[in-house]
């Protein structure tokens, strides 16, 4: 194991180090999978890593870092942290999370999909500080220094699917920021004066008991383990003795939908899976199948989730392989 001599990995270990021209990547293994964070140069007091993490739990125990703030953005997936007091957030696909790690022990972190990419920003504030003072003045980070951070924000702060941040965070992928440093140092500053443009405008990110992210987390297997089971949001609440707001809001925040557009997507999901696999079978008989009576509807419901109805998609996925048309009679 490597233990990182980077003063913003001090404490973590790392099953193996790759050292290239331009950049270091720290590689996680563990049982439930592994990961890696890429990190490239950018200036002092600054370290940006790239992110991909194809595993459920990352998690170290590691002590507080006073003087560090750490920027996350999330590209896909989702990150979900556990607090000292037993609370739990989750930074979702568009968020940018603001954490203060001396103001918000962290006692665990998981990946609840299994999948997280996106990117982190940790400053080492008065390094950062002294660096922009001199050689770029012009950039408005005020907000950056020790006791405005903490007059300002949360310990964990967030910033919500802002079309404007998303679009510069997503900037952080174009393909110079593989090749150039100082592209990347102008975009590290654009988004350290962006987030100060926005820092009145954040808001706390929205924490849930334990108890509820674990009852989350078992409708989401049930509902993946039945796909064609018909079944309410209010069912479900009921058979899992969760409220509806807490289930709403947690599951939004973990899966990037609602259970009822999950339930849906689910269904016709599987239903595309039939139309290709059992296509001796009528569109109708497979609306049947899954539990609807009109297959009008069925195919309404199956275009609003796959964006073509099921005889184009059985066409596009059969037909065209095999050179017949002779499912295109199977709509009834």
């Amino acid at each position: 194991m490597i233990l990182m001599s980077d003063p913003a990995f001090q404490g973590y270990s790392f099953k193996e180090q790759i050292d290239t021209d331009k950049s270091y990547v720290m590689v996680i293994k563990n049982e439930t999978g592994e990961g890696s964070m890429r990190c490239l140069d950018t200036f002092s007091g600054i370290t940006l890593s790239y992110n991909s993490l194809r595993m459920k739990s990352c998690y170290q125990q590691v002590a507080p870092m006073e003087g560090f703030i750490s920027l996350n953005y999330c590209r896909e997936g989702c990150f979900q942290v556990t607090l000292k007091n037993g609370s739990v957030y989750f930074l979702g696909e568009g968020d940018i999370v603001i954490n203060d790690p001396g103001r918000s022990m962290i006692t665990d972190s998981q990946c609840p999909t299994g999948i997280f990419d996106g990117f982190t920003i940790i400053i080492e504030i008065e390094k950062a500080l002294e660096w922009i003072k001199k050689n770029a003045s012009w950039a408005d980070v005020a907000w950056l220094s020790s006791d405005r951070i903490k007059n300002t924000t949360d310990p964990v702060t967030l910033f919500a699917n802002k079309s404007d941040v998303w679009h510069l965070a997503e900037g952080f992928y174009n393909e110079l920021a593989e090749k150039s440093q100082s592209f990347r140092i102008t975009k590290v500053l654009e988004l350290l004066e962006l987030i100060s443009a926005h820092i009145g405008e954040t808001k706390p990110v929205a924490y849930f008991p334990p108890a509820v992210t674990k009852t989350t987390e078992d409708i989401y297997s049930y509902l993946s383990k039945n796909p064609t089971k018909k079944i309410t949001v209010d069912e479900l609440c009921s058979m899992f003795a969760i409220s509806k707001t807490s289930l709403q809001c947690c599951f939004k925040s973990i899966y990037g939908t609602t259970p009822a557009s999950y339930i849906r997507s689910e269904r016709m999901k599987y239903a595309a899976q039939l139309i290709v696999s059992e296509a001796d079978k009528s569109i109708g008989e497979i609306a049947s199948e899954i539990g609807y009576d009109n297959a009008s509807k069925f195919s309404a419901a199956f275009r609003a989730v796959m964006n073509e109805c099921p005889l184009e998609y059985r066409k596009r996925n059969i037909c065209n392989q095999c050179g017949s048309c002779s499912c295109s009679e199977k709509t009834e």
